[in-house]
């Protein structure tokens, strides 16, 4: 009984003694959850995290980061969404294993968000995993009212295939990557034969303009390249790359 008190304690009193204000609000402690939490306290920025499941390994976790507060409950839940300041948060995001979960979280903390004033409006992002499920909301999505809130679906999967295929431009195993009908964006030969030195005594954000330029250039694309790709394990993943290769690279490609 003393330890389910104790719990209840540590779970409340920071809820109760602090007003939370343009903090992150995570509602599901998994993988993601928990990377956005662990970035939010490196930005030494607060968060409250929700959680269903209070076996989850990561609400220990969170727990210890500094800054942060962890709400045991359902996400879907109004209530449990103003427990957490959904309303006076900065960002919102909802990226449970359900998408069903996330997108219901995501409309309830919608509807709450109207009837407050006098503030900005957080941003609402909703992890979904089947993009065919995003397409299929994408009109409920959308904010219909000015003082609505706009809910921005996103997929950590197709982010990580996008990283990837850049750094295989980078590391010229792609040749190019088409960004639009006429123009590629080509890998050069720099940094050889470069005066690497001016540019490593100033690393400002204009230095970094001028690296970034150097090593890549805009030309016609190339229909004549016929790279072939083999891609092994067709999962989330793979059909994310497998897209952003037929999307970016030549038409010959396979």
């Amino acid at each position: 009984i003393f330890g389910a008190f104790a719990r209840i304690l540590e779970e409340r009193v920071p809820l109760l003694l602090i007003r939370y204000r343009h903090h992150t609000v995570i509602g599901g402690l998994g993988r993601l959850g928990m990377s956005i939490a662990r970035h939010a306290h490196a930005q030494h920025h607060p968060f409250i995290a929700i959680e269903l499941d209070e076996r989850t390994p990561q609400v220990a976790d969170a727990q210890e980061l500094r800054g942060g507060t962890v709400l045991l409950g359902d996400m879907t839940s109004t209530a449990v969404l103003r427990q957490a300041r959904c309303e006076f948060a900065r960002n919102v995001f909802f990226c449970a294993s359900s998408d069903i979960a996330n997108l219901d979280a995501a409309f309830h903390a919608r509807r709450l968000m109207r009837h407050t004033h006098g503030h900005p409006k957080p941003r609402i992002f909703v992890h979904v995993f089947d993009a065919g499920l995003s397409d299929a909301f994408e009109r409920g999505l959308r904010a219909r009212r000015r003082d609505e809130v706009e809910i921005v679906p996103f997929n950590s999967y197709r982010f990580v295939a996008k990283a990837l295929l850049a750094m295989l431009v980078r590391d010229r195993l792609v040749p190019s990557l088409h960004v639009s009908p006429e123009v590629a964006l080509q890998r050069t030969s720099w940094p050889e034969g470069e005066d690497l030195d001016s540019m490593k005594a100033a690393p400002d954000l204009e230095t970094g303009r001028k690296r970034l330029l150097a090593a890549f250039r805009l030309a016609r694309p190339r229909e004549d390249s016929g790279e072939r790709y083999a891609i092994v394990g067709m999962g989330r993943l793979g059909r994310a790359l497998a897209r952003n290769l037929l999307d970016h690279t030549s038409p010959a490609s396979r």
